[in-house]
């Protein structure tokens, strides 16, 4: 009777400490919902043009064990060119010989001007934009709302000129119709608990 008495406060001393430092420790990650997109807006010769992916991963790793209240960790973000669509096949098509590359990728360095309340955070976020084999730094800010206990939701713009990137200006028909070199790139994510 004494022995199993024992047994049990171990078991539950372990359990306290385990569930102590698991909490010390806590990582959260968020997860873009399928309400999320991209949209992708450009001006022609002809008329402006926008493509929209729904299909791709953007993770936010948030610490919430840090003294100092909750910190984001990392934001990741990768999409599959050919799930940017726009409402012409032709358009699709050019868009994916000129990107050159089978996915975009964005990883965060740093989070600056970072505003957290209740219900709000904005910012202005920093890292590497991969697109077409080429790697650059940008910052572009941000803002959105906090969903208690079930994620938030952002919303960012920024603005892209494709020849920094080593993109040269999709052209259609021998030359008549040219796209303009800067896109507005407009994200919307829905991020929930993993």
């Amino acid at each position: 009777m004494f022995n199993n008495k024992l047994k049990f406060r171990v078991f539950v001393l372990g359990l306290s400490l385990y569930l102590s430092v698991n909490a010390l420790f806590a990582e959260q990650s968020l997860r873009n919902a399928r309400d999320s997109k991209i949209i992708v807006k450009g001006t022609s010769t002809l008329h402006d043009w926008s493509m929209e992916a729904e299909t791709f991963d953007c993770i936010v790793s948030i610490d919430e064990g840090a003294s100092e209240g909750p910190i984001v960790n990392q934001i990741s973000f990768s999409l599959m060119v050919e799930n940017l669509k726009s409402d012409k096949a032709a358009l699709d098509k050019n868009a994916y010989k000129a990107l050159k590359t089978e996915e975009i990728q964005f990883r965060s360095t740093s989070l600056e001007s970072l505003n957290i309340s209740t219900e709000q955070v904005s910012g202005i976020i920093t890292g590497d934009l991969t697109i077409a084999g080429s790697t650059k730094t940008v910052s572009f800010p941000f803002e959105g709302g906090i969903n208690a206990g079930q994620g938030m939701e952002c919303y960012a713009v920024y603005k892209i000129n494709m020849k920094d990137f080593g993109i040269d200006p999709p052209v259609f028909m021998l030359g008549t119709l040219k796209t303009g070199a800067e896109v507005d790139v407009i994200i919307q994510l829905n991020l929930q608990n993993q």
